[in-house]
């Protein structure tokens, strides 16, 4: 007997300037999803890809675009223009934890919080497009896959739902978010001959770093985008054995180092993380690595481990 249920249609949902019509941004938005995102999204991901102004003014966020949002399977984000609807859109799906793909014109920069996501630069010559379609297919294959994914939102929720519990390792954990949402960590003056000023967290970005230590941390934060929970706990795990001897000298940042310290004694604590709290700790992992290579001075020391791992 043929099962004659219904299936659920696979949506997508264009965040992206528009514009009016027959302007700029309206062109490159329709040639970005006629020639690269159905291309590669549709079927295989999704059924369909919906846009705001096919439901709505351009200019106008409604319910039922927000409602196309929360519902949909697959959000993809353009940052170009640095359009405050797109960003608007774009905190909704991050509040929700949408997974998400931010993709931008080559030539332009994301802002504001958003900057530290990756995204996938794209141009609409076709020899640009096409390049971009290999790695768009790569990077819905992963979020599809995984489903809903953190976000700075998501993870300041889980902050303050680990602020009051009775599980130190949580506790310790928040220690370790906090110094990765406060927003003063991007205060370049917060960071003095290579020492964190007073009440100013550090993140690998104000460090004056050397190229090829920014080349390590660069290419760790690459992989990071595509590792699997497994890949992450299993390279916390090495990183914790290659740098352990190093953590407790490591001036800053007590909490990560003392968690970190700890994995290195117990490495089976790093595989009861979430890939949230992983992806937390990887990133902990890396300032301590930019701070301890400005105080070798010179002494050799261990490399960063591969990810995927």
């Amino acid at each position: 007997m043929v099962d004659k249920t219904p299936t659920k249609q696979r949506r997508a949902f264009f965040i992206t300037p528009i514009g009016d019509e027959l302007s700029p941004e309206r062109h490159r938005s329709d040639v970005v999803l006629t020639h690269i995102l159905k291309p590669v999204l549709v079927p295989r991901f999704v059924d369909e890809i919906g846009r705001a102004d096919r439901m709505a003014d351009p200019g106008e966020i409604t319910p039922a675009i927000v409602n196309a949002i929360v519902d949909a399977d697959l959000i993809i984000a353009d940052l170009s223009d640095a359009n405050p609807n797109v960003y608007y859109e774009l905190a909704i799906a991050h509040a929700f934890a949408k997974p998400v793909i931010h993709i931008i014109e080559e030539g332009h920069k994301p802002r504001f919080d958003v900057k530290d996501v990756r995204a996938f630069p794209y141009g609409i010559a076709v020899d640009k497009a096409d390049g971009a379609k290999i790695v768009l297919g790569e990077a819905a294959r992963i979020a599809t896959e995984r489903g809903s994914q953190p976000t700075l939102v998501s993870r300041a929720a889980e902050l303050r739902a680990s602020a009051t519990s009775e599980n130190p390792v949580e506790r310790q954990l928040v220690e370790i978010r906090e110094l990765l949402l406060n927003p003063r960590a991007d205060r370049d003056e917060g960071i003095m001959f290579g020492r964190r000023a007073p009440g100013v967290p550090l993140r690998t970005s104000n460090l004056k770093v050397s190229h090829a230590t920014r080349k390590e941390i660069d290419r760790t934060n690459v992989g990071l985008q595509f590792a699997e929970r497994d890949d992450l706990a299993r390279w916390v795990v090495e990183f914790a054995r290659r740098f352990g001897p190093y953590l407790d000298a490591v001036d800053g940042a007590p909490g990560a180092g003392t968690y970190l310290a700890h994995i290195w004694d117990d490495p089976d604590l790093a595989h009861e993380l979430t890939a949230s709290e992983l992806s937390s700790v990887v990133h902990l992992a890396l300032e301590q690595y930019a701070r301890r290579t400005l105080l070798s001075e010179g002494n050799e020391l261990p490399d960063l481990p591969v990810l995927p791992f």
